[in-house]
């Protein structure tokens, strides 16, 4: 039993990394996130009166925060709602989900498998992509090769944040995949995924402005604030590291972008227009549970929902 299991998360980790497919995850990961770093970098920026520029966006290991949003959530996501979508429904739209079934003692050895292969592949391209954007990112743009031992410091951190992320974005596709065609999963997971990350902070902004967001306690149910307490909370409670190491004034060789250490980063993120404080509200381990027992919640849904699934 543990055989099969074993057979369907091996081909569904190799399959992942077929070289043409490889490099193009990889060069559009550590491209996007050093779009994403020099975009803040800059817009989020205003000349302050002692002549320094003073930087909206936080900094981790020189690269803005939001580099990170795109590395360790957005690019996650973006694989997981392609590669996700079609683990069972593309398989039964070829024809191929039978002949696989029909190999194995048990259906759930076949989802388990893929699943757990699939979240494997993505958590490992998604620290890769990490490791390469931030050493680019130090030597290249920064200059700074402390930068790439500080980075080390934090993998721990950021290994456990991406374990919570990947964990309930598989169980979310998991459950997709086994009640939708491909097409339309991959859509929905796409469509969450921007909902998340781009729309829900300005709505938050209205809802926080009107007083309702505090009023009606709706931090406990805004998903993108409370990835972002668990982001900070695993990288910088869990390690025991600051956002901005003192020896690193410089951010941007290319943009020309300096600031003075200590200065560029409003703890609260009082500075940043679309974020609010990222703690004194909820919990962060209530909030890691609920991730957890709603993802698990949403596995076992999707394994009944297969278990019942007629198969072409």
């Amino acid at each position: 039993m543990l055989r099969a299991f074993r057979v369907i998360f091996i081909q569904t980790y190799l399959d992942l990394f077929k070289i043409k497919g490889m490099l193009i995850i990889l060069f559009t990961g550590v491209l996007g996130g050093i779009i994403f770093h020099l975009i803040f970098s800059e817009i989020g920026s205003s000349v302050a009166g002692t002549g320094f520029i003073m930087l909206k966006d936080g900094y981790i290991c020189g690269m803005a925060v939001s580099g990170f949003i795109w590395m360790a959530g957005l690019m996650p996501g973006i694989m997981v709602s392609i590669f996700g979508s079609g683990l069972i429904a593309g398989e039964n739209e070829e024809g191929t989900l039978s002949v696989i079934i029909a190999r194995l003692p048990a259906r759930k050895y076949v989802l388990a498998g893929k699943l757990t292969g699939m979240a494997a592949a993505v958590t490992v391209y998604s620290l890769s992509i990490i490791l390469l954007t931030v050493s680019m990112t130090g030597i290249f743009i920064i200059g700074d090769i402390d930068i790439i031992s500080a980075l080390f410091s934090i993998l721990p951190g950021l290994f456990l944040y991406l374990i919570v992320t990947v964990f309930s974005l598989t169980s979310f596709a998991a459950l997709l995949t086994v009640t939708v065609r491909r097409i339309p999963a991959m859509i929905i997971m796409l469509i969450f995924l921007v909902f998340i990350y781009f729309a829900a902070p300005p709505i938050r902004n209205i809802l926080f402005n009107l007083g309702l967001y505090d009023k009606m306690r709706l931090y406990h149910y805004d998903i993108n604030y409370q990835l972002g307490n668990i982001f900070y909370y695993f990288v910088f409670t869990v390690t025991g590291k600051s956002i901005l190491p003192h020896s690193q004034e410089v951010f941007s060789g290319i943009t020309g972008i300096f600031a003075e250490a200590g200065k560029s980063f409003d703890k609260d993120l009082g500075a940043s227009g679309i974020s609010l404080m990222l703690h004194n509200y909820s919990n962060t381990a209530a909030a890691i549970i609920a991730f957890i027992f709603s993802s698990i919640l949403m596995l076992i849904l999707a394994f009944f929902v297969f278990n019942k699934k007629d198969v072409k």
